[in-house]
């Protein structure tokens, strides 16, 4: 096999494993207009807002792991101004005595509701869509803030030192960062005590009652949670903090349970629950390698969930797998138009121009993913854009972190022979004159 083709292959293999790994399972700060305030700059360049020496470092670090939780996921879903209707129901149990939280709605099909140091709460779009009222939403809303106490026990966590580390300016897939992704999927595997998830229903009920809501709404709501997830098997993949205990109150004060903000936001859906269930069907075609079922799949799914800048993605990417360049970069243009925060949607644009030959352009959006989210095959990707634009020494780097990280996988082989071939035409180093 030539170089050329090794890295088509290789290449293609990146891809997939994007399709298939980063992308699979449908979590960002400011992805749509309605987003609360983001960690990351305007211009894309860093993912953590200026530290002051007030702030607390390890609150700064959940902040900076949440974002990547989410963004491993899918993004965040911005559809219809959620984040604005959460941030009220969060304002709202505020003034009824709640500590402040930061509240955002991640484009993820499983239902799940999380909480990470920095008071970063993400609720799924499978958990908003299976709510049945607003009573419902503010409870699970409060039992987080009920949590938000006890994310100090997660600081505990013997990886939260090594995390502190990390240098999070630059663009690298080494060592320091994916201790801090392994530190990351543990937050967002977190298991509560007995203790602690009683603490907060006690907590919850108190907000709700204080708030107007029904306390008796966190029973319904837990319980549809449990469902849910026990429907969704305990994939490794997709495991997230599971809240066990139903509240000790059977049933609570009244409280306002009429049509609300978001009743009215769960009937504006329409007809994209439906796009959402094959867009979900797709994602297992493309699992099982079912790739031209998947690429139909997706496009049913982009007509029914106009502007949704995840399925935009996952078609753009299924046309590139498919090597039909044209399709996929207008679909991959139309979302990152709609959402350029989302580093799945960077990484496809950047294969697409590496395919091309554009090498300053593939760097431009390989490095704007790697900001997003640090991965292995994003940092390949990037390691060749930098070859082809002739900058040998940052590709020889990211080679050797790739193969370092995988060194018995097919992408690590493949980047241990080519950092041997970098270093093989890497030009004789000249000794200065005048010196033996």
């Amino acid at each position: 096999m030539s170089a050329v083709q090794e890295k088509r292959v290789i290449i293609g293999a990146a891809l997939l494993a994007l399709l298939l790994g980063g992308c699979a399972y449908d979590f960002s700060h400011q992805h749509g207009k309605d987003q609360p305030a983001s960690p990351v700059t305007q211009d894309g360049t860093t993912l953590q807002k200026p530290v002051s020496p007030a702030v607390n470092p390890e609150s700064v670090l959940g902040e900076h792991l949440f974002s990547w939780v989410e963004q491993k996921a899918g993004g965040a879903y911005a559809y219809n101004n959620i984040g604005a209707l959460l941030e009220r129901i969060a304002a709202r149990l505020q003034q009824a005595g709640g500590p402040a939280v930061h509240l955002q709605a991640i484009n993820n099909a499983r239902a799940a509701i999380f909480v990470f140091p920095g008071s970063r709460v993400g609720i799924t779009r499978g958990l908003l869509l299976a709510l049945e009222d607003e009573a419902q939403l503010a409870a699970l809303i409060a039992h987080q803030m009920g949590h938000v106490q006890h994310c100090a026990s997660m600081l505990k966590h013997p990886g939260v030192k090594d995390a502190l580390r990390m240098d999070t300016g630059k663009i690298t897939y080494d060592a320091d960062v994916r201790t801090a992704l392994k530190l990351a999927a543990t937050w967002r595997e977190w298991r509560f005590t007995e203790a602690e998830e009683l603490e907060a229903n006690r907590t919850a009920e108190q907000l709700l009652a204080a708030a107007g809501y029904d306390p008796g709404a966190l029973n319904a709501a837990q319980s549809t949670l449990r469902k849910l997830q026990a429907s969704a098997g305990d994939d490794t993949k997709a495991r997230w903090q599971n809240h066990n205990l139903a509240c000790m109150t059977a049933s609570g004060v009244a409280g306002n349970r009429q049509e609300s903000g978001f009743g009215l936001w769960r009937k504006s859906l329409g007809r994209r629950s439906e796009g959402y269930t094959i867009f979900a069907n797709a994602i297992q075609r493309e699992r099982e390698k079912n790739a031209r079922s998947a690429l139909n799949g997706y496009q049913q799914a982009s007509e029914l969930l106009t502007g949704e800048p995840l399925v935009l993605t996952y078609l753009g990417l299924s046309y590139l797998n498919a090597g039909k360049l044209e399709n996929a970069q207008s679909y991959l243009e139309k979302a990152l138009d709609i959402d350029s925060r989302y580093y799945a949607s960077h990484q496809g644009m950047g294969y697409l121009l590496l395919q091309r030959g554009n090498f300053a352009g593939a760097i431009n959006e390989l490095e704007s993913a790697l900001r997003l989210l640090p991965n292995m095959q994003g940092s390949y990707l990037l390691a060749e854009a930098y070859l082809g634009n002739g900058e040998s020494d940052p590709a020889a780097t990211l080679f050797e972190q790739v193969a370092d990280a995988d060194p018995d996988g097919k992408l690590g082989k493949a980047a241990t022979r080519r950092l041997r071939n970098v270093k093989k035409h890497a030009p004789s180093s000249v000794e200065p004159a005048g010196q033996q």
